[in-house]
């Protein structure tokens, strides 16, 4: 039975199975092809001072193509054929191909401070791209006029990243021993979409604990968050179909669903084991 298809403005009777081969064009087919990645990585790893100090550094590069990428189809039925469609529309997921590249470095390191204080420092640069890779994302298309998001970055991946950690240990007597631990993460600016239109901003997280030992046993206070930092920690794209009541569903209605952190929370944590 016809029915007037959103996204054309025009009577339409393509079946289930049309509408995905209309949507995908090219990209519809029966099997995804084989994926292909061509990967090379350099690095180097090091001790000075007397084994004190480790430090290891690495680049890589990396292009994958025809990788399977996770999108969606929107199919329109019309249930009870009176030529309009239903109220909500069918969002499938769909696996198509799509190529990418990236290219990186790594440091992390260890150092021995003295008998009683370690560190540890890790950092990344990430640097990524679509090269070849065209989206189904309802909202994609009307946003950008496109659906070819060549050049685009991978949601949800920050360029840069890194953590700091340091450690002390002591004895209190023969039995029992004592530590303190601080840990800093950083994660930085990160979009939250294929468009990449929308942009999380980077966060610091402090983590701390305290505790007290003993062969087989742990004592321990923490606190995470401890400056209650508020920054989204994730977010992903979406389509808002409720601010269009009428039936013909607006594509440009594209919004955020994000993740916030957890709040600043204090703990105690007991171990014993037998």
């Amino acid at each position: 039975s016809p029915f007037m298809d959103p996204r054309t403005g025009m009577p339409s009777t393509a079946s289930t199975c049309e509408q995905y081969r209309q949507a995908l064009g090219s990209a519809f087919a029966d099997v995804t092809p084989a994926q292909y990645l061509d990967a090379f990585e350099a690095g180097i790893k090091s001790t000075w001072m007397d084994g004190r100090l480790l430090l290891n550094v690495a680049v890589y590069t990396q292009k994958w193509k025809d990788a399977p990428f996770g999108s969606r189809v929107t199919i329109f039925q019309d249930s009870n054929s009176d030529g309009i469609p239903n109220p909500n529309p069918v969002i499938r997921p769909i696996q198509t191909p799509g190529s990418s590249k990236y290219s990186g470095l790594e440091l992390e390191s260890a150092f021995l401070l003295n008998e009683n204080w370690t560190a540890s420092f890790s950092w990344s640069y990430n640097d990524n791209e679509f090269t070849e890779f065209r989206t189904f994302s309802p909202a994609a298309a009307p946003i950008l006029g496109t659906s070819n998001i060549k050049g685009h970055r991978s949601s949800r991946f920050p360029e840069w990243s890194g953590s700091l950690s340091a450690t002390y240990t002591d004895e209190i007597n023969a039995v029992w021993s004592w530590y303190v631990r601080g840990d800093l993460t950083y994660m930085g600016e990160a979009v939250a979409g294929e468009t990449n239109l929308a942009v999380l901003d980077s966060y610091n997280l402090v983590n701390g604990r305290v505790g007290f030992e003993k062969e087989g046993m742990r004592l321990e206070l923490y606190v995470k968050n401890l400056f209650d930092e508020d920054a989204w920690r994730s977010g992903t794209e979406f389509t808002d179909f409720s601010l269009t009541p009428d039936p013909f569903f607006c594509f440009c209605n594209n919004g955020v669903i994000l993740l916030p952190q957890d709040k600043r929370s204090f703990g105690l944590r007991a171990t014993y084991e037998f």
